[in-house]
């Protein structure tokens, strides 16, 4: 058997690469990595190092980068809100970290919201060893709700930076410290601004988690911890290559130098001219849907808090309003998915005065795109819609 080295790895896979207009979410594989951070994850791979030492220097790396207290470098941002969990129940004691998930002693309880509907992130906490106080509704929740959950069993409160807001999170901290319980931040997906690498450990959050391969633009298998020295100490003993529960969730030496240099570039790439560059995607894609009957499509421009009150997203989006058309959000949506190539796009309801919302408005971002494919998208959203108006 011979194997062609001119076919695509997808090609012979069988694969269809998309164009990704839902941006940096798990189910496509995140954010594509620059040619730097794939670079540095191919020199790496040459060599055998000491994991530790590798640990230890690219950490420390981090640390700097963000300003921050320590930081550590998980599998995926699940991983790194589990290892949290794991570091909030046993500290760094020895016999803790063995004993985990069962938690023979000492606090095991820890708040969270209901805002929160991630069931991936409760289900971290519980399989730490954690017991959930969970607070508040699935709409709001406020700091009175979070204190009226804290008992003198409580390892942790976890704060969702995704649908709260930085005012909030001031308040969660100064909550943390009347009761000297640590606050878990979930900062999955809102980077951009990069300054949240920077700002919430600097207000005192005790431990912030990251993705590495959305904003960050690292392997997507991989998370990044930020926060306190000694909790950070105790995520790293109760990770690889320690014999402890989160050793199932090690992180190659690729991996690791790959984030690093995700976040270097991160750290000192132009944001400003990241945004208008995402703009001038946006707004092409704007002018392949305006124009035909019924049909308004705008560019959302970044920060722009249309949601009630939840963390604004940090990239300017795209939205294409069908309500006064006779055409419909999801078959378009479809027709894009069967293009050549497939374009990823998300369907939203919009409250209506109707009895059933109707799916009425395409939304798509920048974030997941790369040079070229606005045009692409712009230019098959044109054909739709001039075949089917």
């Amino acid at each position: 058997m011979t194997i062609n080295k001119d076919i695509s790895v997808y090609k012979k896979l069988g694969v269809t690469p998309i164009i990704n207009g839902r941006g940096c979410i798990t189910i496509h594989g995140g954010k594509v990595m620059s040619e730097a951070v794939v670079a540095s994850m191919l020199e790496a791979s040459k060599s055998s190092v000491l994991l530790n030492e590798l640990i230890d220097k690219a950490t420390a790396r981090l640390a700097e980068l963000t300003g921050a207290e320590g930081a550590f470098i998980s599998s995926g941002a699940a991983s790194g809100l589990f290892i949290s969990g794991l570091a909030c129940l046993s500290g760094s004691d020895p016999d803790a970290i063995q004993d985990l998930p069962e938690v023979k002693s000492g606090k095991n309880e820890f708040v969270i919201s209901t805002v929160d509907d991630h069931s991936y992130v409760h289900q971290a906490f519980r399989g730490s060893g954690g017991s959930l106080v969970c607070v508040g509704t699935d709409e709001s929740v406020t700091t009175q709700d979070y204190e009226d959950g804290i008992s003198d069993k409580t390892a942790g409160i976890i704060f969702f930076y995704g649908s709260q807001t930085k005012n909030e999170l001031a308040e969660i901290i100064e909550l943390s410290k009347k009761y000297s319980i640590p606050v878990v931040v979930d900062c999955a997906a809102q980077i951009p601004p990069k300054s949240n690498l920077t700002d919430l450990v600097a207000m005192g959050a005790d431990l912030v988690v990251y993705s590495g391969g959305k904003g960050i633009g690292g392997p997507q298998c991989t998370g990044l911890i930020l926060g306190k020295k000694d909790l950070i100490n105790a995520c790293r003993l109760n990770s690889n290559p320690n014999s402890a529960l989160g050793r199932s969730m090690k992180v190659g030496k690729e991996e690791i130098v790959g984030l690093v240099t995700a976040v270097e570039e991160l750290m000192f790439n132009d944001e400003e001219s990241v945004l208008k560059e995402w703009i001038s995607w946006c707004d092409l894609i704007v002018s392949g849907a305006n124009g035909y009957s019924g049909v308004v499509a705008k560019t959302i421009p970044a920060y722009h808090d249309n949601s009630g009150g939840a963390h604004a997203p940090g990239s300017p989006t795209v939205e294409i309003d069908f309500r006064n058309s006779k055409l419909n959000a999801e078959d378009v949506r479809d027709m894009l998915e069967n293009n050549d190539p497939p374009i990823m796009v998300s369907t939203e309801k919009w409250e209506t005065d109707l009895t059933e919302a109707k799916d009425d408005v395409i939304v798509l971002g920048p974030g997941g795109l790369q040079k070229g494919e606005a045009e692409v998208i712009g230019e098959a959203l044109k054909k739709i819609l001039t075949d089917i108006s």
